[in-house]
């Protein structure tokens, strides 16, 4: 299942994150897969396209060792996944381990 979407900036782009943690690309006109994006190993819970939309940062949750799930715990206790991908290349070009949940996710204005 689909655990969120995402236009591209300039809306020719649907980024559709799932419960798995692909990430699939689509073409907004046509619905045609553009791409597939994986590397995520839990749910997808967070992205944004940088004002280009040549790269998307995904946050997806972290595996929690020792534990079922991490829902009894604090927002800022939880561990999630960030990766920087490269839209045109299909690959990851920096993973931030060790990540806190937070509200958002965003490229700073001037990217």
């Amino acid at each position: 299942p689909v655990t969120l979407q995402l236009a591209s900036p300039d809306g020719s782009t649907i980024a559709t994150g799932h419960r798995n943690g692909l990430i699939v690309l689509r073409d907004a006109a046509t619905g045609k897969e553009i791409s597939r994006l994986e590397s995520h190993s839990q749910p997808i819970v967070g992205m944004t396209f940088d004002k280009a939309g040549k790269r998307l940062i995904s946050c997806g949750k972290a595996p929690v060792r020792g534990r079922g799930d991490d829902d009894d715990l604090e927002p800022s206790e939880r561990i999630v996944e960030l990766k920087l991908w490269d839209i045109p290349k299909g690959t990851v070009t920096r993973n931030f381990d060790g990540a806190r949940e937070s509200q958002g996710i965003a490229f700073a204005p001037d990217e």
